[in-house]
């Protein structure tokens, strides 16, 4: 990656996804940042020494308070809905076709996008989008501008 992004005149961001506070754990942080310290890779955006000194703007989870701020002008517009479903909820929904990708991935079958939950810190927050009939994926190499499939327009 990282001479791909020299070559490319690019910079590398290191970002820290702990979101998921029940499973990322900060002993798991520190593995991953002593293992880019052994194998000599420093980001140029977030390098590791910031994320040792405290809040760093590359970990989500300090950054808290601009994706609510975000996420309170989606619900403004109606396009957040609260949602109590489990992954095992949302496996065992997986049974249809339908519930999966063409890669196979789980999809949400939508169990609580009307149920009006409140949006809270004990339910999961879900974006309300229309239904999608048969996607397509779409490739995008960024490093050649060439997209494939079916939005293909959209970059």
């Amino acid at each position: 990656m990282w001479g791909l992004a020299q070559t490319l005149e690019a910079r590398v961001l290191l970002r820290i996804e702990d979101h998921d506070r029940q499973r990322c754990q900060p002993r798991y942080e520190q593995a991953l940042l002593e293992d880019l310290d052994w194998l000599g890779f420093e980001a140029d955006v977030f390098p590791a020494a910031q994320y040792r000194e405290g809040p760093c703007a590359g970990r989500q989870s300090d950054r808290d308070a601009a994706y609510r701020a975000a996420a309170a002008k989606l619900a403004e517009r109606g396009l957040l809905f609260g949602c109590d479903c489990s992954r095992r909820d949302v496996a065992a929904a997986a049974g249809s076709e339908l519930a999966r990708s063409p890669a196979g991935e789980l999809r949400y079958a939508g169990h609580c996008r009307d149920r009006g939950l409140a949006l809270s810190d004990g339910v999961g927050w879900r974006l309300r989008m229309p239904p999608v009939r048969n996607p397509s994926p779409t490739l995008c190499w960024a490093a050649r501008r060439r997209c494939r499939g079916s939005n293909a327009a959209i970059r």
